[in-house]
């Protein structure tokens, strides 16, 4: 069992057991590692945030294969929640520019980012499975965002507000539950483009019928 502080500056995790195929693992914490201007969030079976979420305490059989966890990392401009092996971004201390929320988060909480008007772009990783009610409410500067395969929910007002938002690519081939009035007051000229193949689907399912004019494929 490896523990791999993923761009840590020091310190160091070791589990000295020899596990067997079948033994059951409990994922330590994150022991004396640190890493400058982030703080520990959750362990992860790949590097960049992709795999599985493991919290300390958690358990998994051990495979046959020796298992390598890396740990998540969140910037300190962030503000977030780590529950089980969920991480909820909550907010962020950075008001302008450019954002890009780390591999291994799982959600994007109400209200996370309400009226950072100056927030010009935000990318959010396929780790996300959930963008919560007025996640991005009145953030006037977005103008496009992509919305990753993963994401089965956004809530309610989700993009309200965001008069500069022109493009929302949604990658899902599934559409995404999604809350009353999640684009409304987005630019005029707003267009949803979905998977080829899907456009259909949206344009019936519940809530995005609301935007059946908008919605469009590559």
């Amino acid at each position: 069992m490896t523990y791999n502080g993923n761009g840590s500056n020091g310190g160091s995790v070791t589990d000295g057991n020899n596990y067997l195929a079948g033994d059951t693992v409990t994922v330590l914490g994150s022991g004396t590692l640190v890493s400058t201007g982030n703080s520990f969030a959750v362990w992860n079976t790949m590097a960049n945030g992709s795999g599985t979420n493991y919290a300390a305490g958690a358990t998994f059989p051990m495979g046959s294969a020796n298992v390598t966890l890396y740990v998540v990392w969140i910037p300190v401009n962030f503000q977030f929640i780590s529950s089980g092996g969920s991480v909820t971004i909550t907010g962020s201390t950075t008001a302008n520019g450019a954002l890009a929320i780390p591999g291994g988060v799982t959600s994007i909480g109400n209200n996370a980012f309400i009226n950072r008007t100056g927030l010009t772009s935000i990318t959010i990783p396929p780790s996300v499975t959930s963008i919560g009610s007025y996640a991005f409410v009145i953030c006037t500067s977005l103008t496009s965002i992509t919305i990753p395969p993963g994401v089965t929910s956004i809530g309610e007002g989700a993009f309200y507000g965001d008069s500069g938002m022109a493009s929302v690519i949604v990658q899902a081939t599934t559409p995404p539950a999604l809350g009353s009035l999640a684009f409304f007051g987005c630019a005029a000229e707003l267009q949803i483009q979905v998977p080829s193949g899907t456009v259909s689907t949206y344009q019936g399912t519940a809530g995005w019928s609301d935007y059946t004019t908008k919605i469009t494929s590559p």
